[in-house]
């Protein structure tokens, strides 16, 4: 004997899209891009001004760059597995906004902090001087940064009621990586 057939019932938008009628979707949408986008920017341009500020202590040499590099890597990555896990407990425009806000306060307190500590720390040799210095100041920006691009994305596949997570990650990520090539640019050549 057949099982009767199954109705397919279309999927259902998730709470967000609801909460988010259609008229508002492309200006949401806009804004997390570029959200995604200044982020992304403001990694590099503060990856390339943390060379400045690490330069008096211990030189613009390559152990230099590459403890500078290897903690903002490091951080970043630890911002995306935090991001994404943000994102899965608590998805809203709130607390991205005050993960930003939390950012921006961290990279005003560099020129400050950086006085302080840089002093102490110029007598470290130059390998562990510049990574000690990295994590100190700009670990935390960093790390906080990296959030974005997983949180941005969960913000925007929720607002396709997840029909599109492909297209939204593949968006954020280019515009994320966009941003810090124009950064790069704004920051080095600027």
């Amino acid at each position: 004997m057949k099982s009767p057939k199954k109705k397919k019932t279309p999927p259902k938008q998730s709470e967000w899209a609801e909460k988010h009628p259609g008229e508002h979707l492309f200006l949401h949408r806009t804004i997390l891009v570029v959200i995604a986008f200044i982020a992304g920017a403001a990694i590099m341009i503060i990856e390339l001004a943390a060379i400045r500020i690490l330069a008096p202590w211990f030189g613009n040499s390559l152990y230099t760059w590459t403890g500078l590099i290897g903690v903002i890597l490091i951080a970043m990555s630890a911002g995306y597995y935090a991001g994404g896990w943000l994102a899965d407990k608590k998805t809203s425009y709130s607390l991205l906004s005050h993960i930003l806000a939390v950012a921006a306060l961290f990279i005003i307190a560099i020129p400050l902090f950086s006085h302080y500590i840089g002093t102490p720390l110029a007598k470290y040799d130059v390998i562990m001087g510049p990574v000690i210095a990295s994590l100190l100041m700009f670990a935390l920006p960093g790390c906080l940064l990296g959030t974005v691009s997983p949180y941005t994305i969960r913000l925007v596949s929720l607002l396709s009621a997840d029909k599109h997570i492909g297209v939204s990650a593949g968006t954020i990520a280019m515009v994320s990586t966009i941003g810090s090539v124009l950064g790069t640019f704004a920051a080095g050549f600027g």
